[in-house]
């Protein structure tokens, strides 16, 4: 019975994921740069004589063979957001099977329906999922490697060997963080050894198992420094725009869910001999040290979605104690919340917003929000800009200048996995954030999202966007041609010389009435 409850809530959940993607029409967005190669890929694929490039990028770069998966999976299926969607979707499934599989063994009833429901909930794993976060592979995959162990931990079977090669590998070439995960299991590899039927081929198939791993550990070795300084230079930037540990912890996973998961970890540990097993100190340790790593380098708790599943596992092994009525209540509560993000704003704010598990967040419908379906500015929306503005890309490129991003505000990358998914490989995309002044091409059009919520970081983070952007709106002669507002705060303009489009029949329909050029544009104002 638990095993068919547990398939039907995944079901629920991966059903849940695909009418968001069916209603929002957001594109994929590249967090922390991490596609940059996707493109060049994806036409060395469709070339002659390129495959030594994309070797060197699968040997060389972190991520090179997801990317290289994603090429192909483009190549074969077409290049479309629904691609790179199924992937999202893959993780989660893989995240939460992990975990299901995970709980199962340790012999709780409910307790996987329960971890999976939970998770599932948590805004961070929700949001990374839907945003394609990279962290989110890396955690499917570490899990991966708890399951294959904890299945054979005397290292009995060779399909155990190869998977403790094939596993670690994958995510230590991925993510230069999931050397934290891999680490923090190792001892329990090691020690769970002297329960082996033969300690001698433990030992040997061991030896193999890290002898497999070097070419991985070398691929660490050259990106594991300027990951970790990276991260070190950018500690007073997260220090003074993340939020602190308490605010961090409440957002992250939610207020309910947090609640839940903290009395299901106490009921947990109340038990001498739940306290003794590896499996749940391995996962006490990821989520201490997901912690430790927020308050020594100030990054947020949506890094660290390994240390949420921990958390929710931890939680569902609690909750399980308390029979049947536990883990059915976290279903209750994971349904609950799913379905306050399709209610109306208006109405939950209304009626709901003044509840301590009601994260804000439910009952905002801006851009940057994933927990709420969005359909205010898509692909449809900029292809029918691009159209108006340079009706003949295909014979001479279209230069775009964008402030943030050319979907999203607050975006490190200006929009080009988005181009390259609808694409216009003919748009030019340029960032004022690494333009120079004066440019040196033609500028068709500006791209400015601006959220007032968040200037102040933004402007704090690069503080000399502002005055490139408003000393290319002068030299251009630049002026809002199409306006669009977003909700929450958010604004959309679409700038061109004089404000005119080439083709303006083909433009989308505005929200605001463009304005006329002066001195200081609106779109500038507070920025």
């Amino acid at each position: 019975m638990w095993k068919l409850a547990t398939a039907s809530v995944a079901g629920l959940i991966i059903a849940h994921e695909i009418a968001f993607y069916a209603v929002d029409t957001r594109l994929p967005r590249d967090l922390s740069q991490a596609h940059v190669v996707l493109a060049g890929l994806y036409r060395d694929l469709g070339s002659t004589g390129t495959w030594a490039e994309i070797v060197r990028t699968i040997a060389m770069d972190a991520g090179g063979w997801y990317n290289a998966i994603l090429a192909i999976s483009l190549r074969l299926l077409g290049r479309s957001p629904w691609v790179f969607e199924a992937w999202n979707i893959a993780w989660l499934a893989l995240i939460l099977g992990g975990m299901a599989m995970l709980l199962t063994r340790q012999g709780r009833p409910g307790a996987a329906m329960a971890g999976i429901a939970l998770a599932s909930s948590m805004p961070s794993i929700l949001t990374g999922s839907r945003v394609g976060w990279i962290h989110m592979p890396e955690a499917a995959l570490v899990l991966l490697v708890v399951r294959v162990w904890m299945g054979d931990p005397g290292l009995g079977r060779w399909r155990t060997v190869f998977a403790l090669i094939l596993l670690p590998s994958l995510a230590l070439t991925l993510r230069p963080s999931a050397v934290i995960w891999i680490a923090l299991t190792v001892p329990l590899v090691l020690s769970n050894g002297r329960f082996a039927a033969n300690r001698q081929v433990f030992r040997r198939r061991l030896t193999l198992v890290g002898a497999g791993l070097v070419p991985a550990l070398l691929h660490l070795g050259l990106q594991l420094g300027p990951y970790i300084m990276s991260k070190l230079q950018s500690r007073p930037r997260y220090l003074a725009q993340v939020s602190p540990l308490g605010p961090d912890l409440l957002s992250s996973f939610g207020v309910l869910i947090l609640l839940i998961c903290g009395i299901g970890t106490v009921l947990l540990l109340s038990d001498r001999e739940s306290r003794r097993q590896g499996f749940v100190q391995l996962m006490l340790s990821w989520v201490a040290i997901a912690v430790l790593l927020k308050l020594l380098f100030g990054v947020g708790l949506d890094n660290f979605p390994v240390a949420g599943c921990a958390l929710a596992i931890l939680g569902a092994m609690g909750l399980a104690r308390l029979g049947r009525w536990g883990p059915i209540s976290a279903v209750l509560v994971a349904i609950l919340l799913h379905a306050l993000t399709w209610t109306p704003a208006s109405f939950g704010r209304k009626t709901l917003g003044f509840l301590p598990f009601s994260n804000t967040a439910m009952f905002e419908e801006h851009p940057s929000n994933y927990l709420r379906a969005w359909s205010g500015l898509g692909s449809v929306e900029v292809k029918a800009l691009l159209d108006a503005t340079c009706p003949d890309r295909q014979f001479k490129p279209c230069h775009v200048e964008v402030d943030h991003g050319l979907f999203q505000a607050f975006s490190e990358d200006p929009g080009h996995l988005e181009l390259f998914l609808m694409g216009e490989d003919q748009v030019m995309l340029h960032s004022v954030l690494d333009q120079p002044v004066p440019v040196p091409h033609h500028i068709d059009a500006m791209a400015i999202v601006s959220c007032a919520a968040n200037q102040k970081n933004w402007q704090a983070r690069y503080p000399n966007a502002i005055t490139v952007a408003q000393s290319l709106v002068r030299s251009s002669r630049l002026s809002p041609a199409w306006t669009r507002n977003l909700g929450g705060g958010c604004r959309y303009d679409w700038l061109t010389p004089f404000g005119l489009f080439e083709r303006p029949d083909l433009a989308p329909p505005q929200t605001w009435e463009a304005t006329p050029a002066g001195p200081e544009q609106p779109a500038m104002k507070g920025r």
